[in-house]
């Protein structure tokens, strides 16, 4: 196994991305409530872009 050397810096999971990510999650799930019923529909997989198909 090749040895790499270290990050020269490491986010901090308190500091960092903790607090991004508290910033993102009530977007996330305000849209995954906007999402779960199109989940259920013929062709959901093209709404949501899940698909190469055009809709």
């Amino acid at each position: 196994m090749k040895r790499q050397p270290p990050f020269p810096t490491v986010a901090d999971l308190g500091k960092d991305i903790r607090p991004v990510l508290n910033r993102l999650t009530p977007a996330m799930m305000r849209e995954l409530t906007k999402t779960l019923p199109i989940l259920g529909w013929p062709g959901d997989r093209r709404m949501i872009g899940l698909s190469k198909e055009p809709p």
